[in-house]
């Protein structure tokens, strides 16, 4: 499964959309509960500044 269909399946794809703009904090804990592994939420992080 993919980290937007693990999102979307969680019904947190909103939050994650939102907080990714303006609070990264948010965005790193919620891949993180997701259990995305911690180079991937890096990358995902930085792409999207």
């Amino acid at each position: 499964m993919t980290v937007n269909e693990r999102l979307y399946a969680c019904g947190l794809i909103d939050v994650f959309d939102k907080a990714i703009q303006s609070d990264k904090v948010l965005a790193k804990k919620t891949l993180t509960h997701l259990l995305v592994d911690e180079a991937s939420i890096e990358l995902i992080l930085n792409s999207k500044q």
